[in-house]
């Protein structure tokens, strides 16, 4: 049965107020309650990736989250994000231990207005263990 990975939902939390995970597996983790996350408005798909190498011989995960919006959204804080696919499953990128994700702001001014003119933002993240998945 083949499941749909696109993006459908983006949601994000200021790590201050992340109340962490507990971990099922190396690949999947639990939410704990009380977490207030705030949806983000974005023009769908939004565009994930992730990569592994090795770097000084230890293997390093990297998550790039891409997505156009019209807010214009806070940049200069770190915070964890939750993103769900159209399968229903949801992810995790980031959590409350260091690395933090990263989150970059281009805000956009086009020549022309057929150009795309919404605001783009990456979101990166790299750690030793791989995006995990969140068990609801």
């Amino acid at each position: 049965m083949k499941t749909s990975k696109q993006i459908i939902a983006i949601e994000r939390c200021v790590i201050d107020k992340f109340n962490g995970t507990r971990h099922v597996s190396n690949s999947q983790v639990v939410l704990n309650n009380g977490t207030e996350w705030n949806d983000i408005c974005f023009h769908k798909p939004a565009q994930l990736t992730v990569s592994n190498s090795v770097e000084d011989k230890q293997l390093i995960y990297t998550a790039k989250l891409t997505f156009d919006s019209m807010s214009e959204l806070d940049s200069q804080k770190y915070y964890v994000y939750r993103i769900k696919e159209a399968s229903g499953r949801w992810l995790l990128i980031g959590n409350d231990d260091r690395p933090y994700p990263v989150t970059t702001y281009t805000n956009n001014h086009p020549a022309s207005i057929s150009d795309k003119q919404a605001n783009e933002y990456i979101v990166s993240y790299k750690n030793r263990v791989p995006v995990p998945q969140i068990e609801v």
